[in-house]
């Protein structure tokens, strides 16, 4: 009986126990690569970063690391969290084939890039991939003290869930321009304070699309950007921001600062007050677009294959163009060119769900940014149920979304008889 049990921890040792599949990191002189496999042990790698303030590495070994690089393998892992996870990698220059990081289910990125001080640049989308970031809640210092980066394309972050962006670009002195896209949505923000903070390269800024609904900090958010000239932005933040809002300091050190009527930043006056248009008998430290962007998107009348948009314009206009795309698809499904704050939009698939956006044309040399966009679904396809014929008239009888409709000629009425309009 030994003999037996001796011959199969043999043959088993012989075989290999497959080993399980972990998130870790190996360093190598100067790189550090991250993995997704069964192989951590003979690699003598270190396990993914677990509960809060943790990282890949200490803030001693973090400086000694100058490339940071994914392997293939990682597109197979789905992380909940990306927290600090390069948090002090003071000396990383590079981070190579961040497209195999899948973020689809990460809903906090914060403190992820803090103080990657020499971190020269970050790819965050290409023509065939994103950085996904439609889940993520928290982006609290998420590229703070980035002190080498001079541009940041967010032209495809999606934050339509995001509630924290304190400090997300605190520090970053060296940056000159950033890019936010049609997803960066701050409808459900919080929190802003710091957002700025620290930011002595930039020297202008386009926050028409930023929505402030919800922020109940602004302290400090442009705090010692000292050369920040002009803030674009097309309305009075203080209107719509809730009534217990802190803005201490918003605008401190803010010395270039002018307003498109000549207002000159005073240090006086740094709180949200100033946060709103220059325009006559009204000083503030905003200046309008040339054409502001369209807001308040809604989404109406949805059948199995039209859908009514409707818009703000907080300009006149000659035109505007709405722009729909199935979800997750690259190309346009329907557009409209109309001189109304609204369009029908037909010939759409029942049961699909639909990116839409607008465009405004103001003049002949000034247009709008793209709107923020919004989503929608359309319903079933209508069923035909009978068609009934008598002396003077034909009905047809229909269910649409699950309601019955009568249709007789070109009007529309309910099982009660009463017109649908």
């Amino acid at each position: 009986m030994k003999k037996i049990t001796l011959f199969a921890c043999a043959m088993l040792m012989a075989m290999g126990v497959q080993a399980a599949t972990e998130l870790y990191a190996v360093q190598e002189g100067t790189q550090l690569t991250i993995y997704y496999d069964g192989k951590r042990v003979s690699r003598n790698g270190k396990v993914a970063p677990t509960g809060e303030h943790t990282g890949w590495w200490d803030y001693t070994q973090g400086t000694a690391i100058k490339t940071i690089q994914f392997d293939p393998s990682v597109a197979n892992a789905t992380p909940t969290s990306t927290a600090y996870w390069f948090d002090g990698f003071k000396g990383v220059t590079s981070i190579y084939n961040l497209n195999y990081l899948n973020t689809n289910s990460v809903t906090t990125m914060e403190r992820m890039f803090r103080y990657c001080e020499s971190l020269t640049s970050l790819q965050l989308y290409t023509a065939y991939w994103s950085f996904n970031t439609g889940m993520v809640t928290n982006m609290h210092g998420m590229f703070q003290g980035c002190k080498a980066l001079t541009t940041l394309d967010l032209d495809r972050f999606d934050t339509r869930e995001v509630t924290n962006m304190k400090s997300m670009f605190l520090d970053c002195e060296g940056l000159t321009s950033i890019k936010f896209g049609v997803v960066f949505d701050t409808d459900k923000v919080t929190n802003m304070m710091q957002m700025f903070d620290g930011c002595t390269s930039l020297t202008k800024l386009n926050l028409s699309g930023f929505e402030v609904g919800n922020v109940k900090i602004f302290t400090k958010m442009f705090y010692g950007a000292n050369n920040l000239t002009t803030i674009y932005a097309d309305y009075n933040w203080a209107d719509f921001a809730p009534s217990t809002t802190t803005s201490t300091d918003m605008f401190t050190g803010c010395s270039k600062l002018k307003g498109a009527n000549g207002t000159k930043y005073s240090a006086s006056s740094v709180d949200i007050t100033y946060a709103r248009p220059d325009v006559a008998g009204s000083n503030g430290y905003f200046t309008k677009s040339a054409c502001p962007m369209p807001r308040d998107l809604q989404a109406t009348n949805i059948t199995a294959s039209s859908v009514k948009i409707s818009w703000t314009d907080e300009a006149k206009h000659m035109k505007s163009t709405v722009y729909c795309t199935r979800e997750n698809s690259p190309g346009i499904d329907a557009s409209a060119e109309v001189t109304t704050n609204s369009a029908t939009l037909t010939g759409l698939t029942p049961n699909t769900t639909y990116i839409v956006y607008v465009e405004s044309q103001c003049s002949a040399s000034a247009s709008s940014e793209r709107s923020r966009q919004i989503s929608f679904t359309t319903g079933a396809p209508e069923q035909g149920v009978e068609e009934v014929q008598g002396d003077k008239v034909q009905s047809t009888k229909v269910l649409r979304d699950g309601k019955l409709l009568i249709l007789v000629g070109d009007k529309t009425y309910d099982a009660r008889g009463v017109e649908v309009r």
